[in-house]
């Protein structure tokens, strides 16, 4: 069959650019080059840049705490949080944070480095799905989405374990889709080559841009090959060994679903393979069998309290509407939902979407012209082509459907469907750029310049596809004022009002203002122009506000998200043998920087569980009541009058006798304890602890001079009222904005 003419584009060569121009195509071209999306820049923002911030609140303090009592204790079978079992989530994570430890020390960089690196394979996974979908550019431009996409950034630099699960899943998702792929064909374009994997046997093949290869023409790692199998297989065992059951459940699921939508449903036994349910049972089921021979009770507690019981019930109060994720997922591909819809108006307005057949060589790197032999067609006029939108819709819908029933929600849980929206964006975004005026009318994956705003479609498409409606900019406008507005509002919050700005001046607040501004004008102006670099301009811009809010975050969330300014008070103000209650709060990182166990009065929530299965006065000693607590208190105080009394020695709380101390070093009656605010640190770490001898002399000294040999930390006005109703003569030794440090009487 003879095929139209008007079906072949003949790429000509392009005309001579301006300097300004090339100018501007280098720089691009450098921005979105291999090197800095897929190396550089996720250096920076997912590794470097981590120690930014000190560790917040429970959550990350939580998973430090774990893996520093399995490098304490021995065990790695069990994580246990201040001291007792604590089963909520498998142990993968724990361990390669206790792993990291060792290497790098138990700060900040060592806890955030595992989801950093997961963050990481995200974006390099966005690039291997956007390149073998469609070509290589769109592989550089979806991992540059990922990479500055909001949540991803937020998840990707903090201490939980989202983005592992993100990373698991979306990889083990990819290789079962893998599997099922067909290889790309070789040889002249399919006379049908306008609907990529198109088959009349009724079964929808898949693949955008290649079509199905003809029997015995498969190249290694195409369909059917066994090794996607068995890293889908391996994935999953990851995915459940970091945060349980819907590692087994949502790859399968979506394969699934996806396969009948293709009306592929014969091809559903092939996923099943004995030696994948090997790769998945090992692991898993060995840590299974290992921690219920541990715990007795461990089965019921993770698989019916913690995964039935948690989607299906409300006992853990994150009760939200059912079209929360819809935001949620909107705000998470921040700053790209805004573009994305000036980009489609664009492509739509500029005949972008419309295309052609383009013959390129056997791997699909090179345009060909004239239809030489041994080409291959790809039909690159369509943005999309059926099987990789099933697959989309199939992912994305399915995770928002899944967790939209869910009575417990959280807005992390909805980051495995930032990666394929980033894809998809991707796509669109590379199309668009692709439009420009001085881009070459040919579709070059292989280019030196990915920025140079080379079509991948063959139009050409001039300034039209970009210029686009005006109202397609409303959704930048507010977006921009919204991300300036941002810096603005620790000014408007009494807590946050109280510090000042960060070290005194301005310049770190001005500078996400002005990032905010230039997301605005600058690639406007680009855009206008007709020059390559509008997407360039845009992931530039945005990395540079995202790093550029850390400072700031720092200054402001140290003082209320993290127990940094309460362990220096603590290290400064409370000699090691006093004991230490965390009032009616709990905060772990008391724990995990300074080394004590502190006990938490009142405050059991997550830790009902392991305190439960503690002796009764292992349980009083750890987690007291209230009136447990003041009987304590007390009798500490009566030890320490009974050793006041007896020469030459001086009793611990516990009543076991030690040597005298010295002489008090006298003070004045207005010696400030220590200053309410004090600077970050780099890294966000709290002052190396004092050497045991001079501990031990401060400790003598601060117990002499406070008459206190009990300490509480506390939190907000009201807890400190109730605890003063019971210690009527307490002292506060140290305050910042929130928290309180509190001297027990004798």
């Amino acid at each position: 069959m003879k095929k139209r003419n008007d079906d072949i584009y003949l790429p000509q060569p392009p005309g001579q650019p301006s300097p300004a121009a090339g100018v501007s195509s280098r720089r691009a071209a450098w921005v979105l080059s291999p090197f800095f999306v897929l190396f550089l820049l996720p250096l920076i923002m997912y590794v470097a840049s981590l120690p930014a911030l000190p560790l917040m609140e429970p959550d990350e303090t939580r998973y430090a705490l774990i893996p520093q009592h399995m490098n304490l204790t021995g065990d790695y079978v069990t994580p246990h949080l201040k001291g007792v079992a604590y089963l909520e989530k498998p142990p993968l994570a724990y361990w390669a944070t206790a792993a990291l430890f060792k290497v790098f020390g138990e700060n900040a960089f060592a806890a955030r480095l595992f989801a950093g690196v997961c963050a990481w394979g995200c974006i390099l996974l966005a690039f291997n799905m956007g390149a073998f979908l469609y070509n290589r550019r769109v592989g550089i431009y979806s991992a540059a989405v990922l990479s500055v996409c909001l949540l991803p950034f937020a998840l990707g630099r903090i201490n939980i374990l989202d983005m592992p699960l993100t990373f698991f899943l979306c990889l083990a998702i990819w290789c079962g889709y893998r599997f099922f792929a067909p290889p790309r064909r070789e040889g002249p374009p399919a006379p049908a080559a306008g609907r990529a994997g198109s088959r009349r046997d009724g079964k929808a093949g898949d693949g955008a841009g290649a079509a199905l290869a003809p029997p015995g023409e498969e190249k290694p790692g195409g369909a059917g090959d066994r090794k996607w199998r068995d890293v889908f297989y391996g994935a999953c065992a990851l995915a459940f060994l970091t945060k349980g059951v819907i590692g087994a459940i949502f790859p399968p699921a979506v394969l699934v679903l996806w396969l009948l939508w293709s009306r592929r449903w014969r091809e559903i036994g092939r996923l099943i393979s004995l030696r994948g349910f090997l790769i998945f049972a090992l692991p898993v089921g060995l840590w299974l069998a290992v921690v219920q021979r541990a715990n007795p009770d461990f089965f019921w507690f993770f698989f019916i309290h913690e995964h039935f019981l948690r989607y299906t019930t409300k006992i853990h109060e994150r009760v939200e509407p059912f079209w929360y994720y819809l935001p949620v997922l909107l705000l998470g591909v921040t700053p790209w939902w805004a573009y994305v819809v000036q980009a489609w108006a664009g492509l739509r307005r500029g005949g972008g979407s419309t295309g052609a057949t383009v013959m390129t060589d056997k791997a699909g790197e090179k345009p060909l012209s004239g239809g030489a032999a041994g080409g291959q067609g790809r039909p690159q006029g369509r943005l999309f082509a059926g099987a990789e939108i099933r697959l989309f819709v199939v992912w994305v819908g399915f995770i928002l459907l899944f967790f939209s029933l869910s009575s417990s929600k959280l807005a992390s849980y909805i980051a495995p469907a930032v990666l394929p929206v980033a894809v998809v964006m991707g796509r669109i975004f590379q199309r668009y750029d692709a439009s420009g005026g001085d881009a070459p009318a040919h579709d070059d994956p292989g280019s030196e310049d990915p920025g140079s705003g080379a079509g991948d479609d063959g139009t050409g498409g001039g300034e039209g596809a970009k210029r686009g409606p005006g109202w397609a900019l409303a959704p930048v406008i507010v977006q921009s004022l919204a991300l300036g507005g941002v810096a603005f509002v620790p000014l408007f919050v009494a807590e946050y009002r109280e510090l000042g700005p960060p070290g005194g001046c301005v310049l770190s607040l001005a500078v996400p203002l002005l990032a905010a501004a230039a997301l605005l004008f600058v690639p406007e102006m680009i855009r206008r122009r007709g020059k390559s670099g509008w997407f360039a301009s845009i992931y530039l811009l945005f990395a540079i506000y995202l790093l550029s809010l850390l400072l700031p975050l720092s200054h402001y969330l140290t003082p209320g998200k993290s127990s940094l300014d309460v362990v220096r008070a603590v290290r400064e103000h409370v000699p090691p043998p006093a004991p230490l209650y965390q009032y009616r709060m709990t905060m772990y990182g008391i724990d995990f920087y300074t080394g004590r166990q502190t006990a938490i009065v009142e405050d059991l929530g997550e830790l009902k569980f392991g305190a439960d299965r503690i002796s009764p006065a292992e349980r009083e000693r750890r987690f007291p009541t209230e009136e447990e607590f003041v009987r304590a208190v007390k009798a500490a105080g009566r030890g320490r009058e009974g050793a006041d009394s007896a020469p030459g020695t001086t009793m611990s709380p516990s009543g076991t006798p030690g040597p005298v101390p010295p002489p008090p070093v006298p003070q004045g009656p207005g010696s400030p304890p220590s200053s309410p605010q004090q600077t970050v640190r780099p890294g966000g770490e709290a002052p190396t602890a004092p050497a045991p001898a001079a501990t031990e002399t401060a400790a003598a000294v601060k117990t002499m001079t406070t008459g206190a040999v009990s300490f509480a930390v506390t939190e907000g006005k009201g807890n400190l009222a109730t605890l003063q109703r019971s210690f009527p003569e307490a002292r506060i030794v140290w305050r910042n904005s929130k928290f309180y440090l509190v001297a027990l009487p004798r």
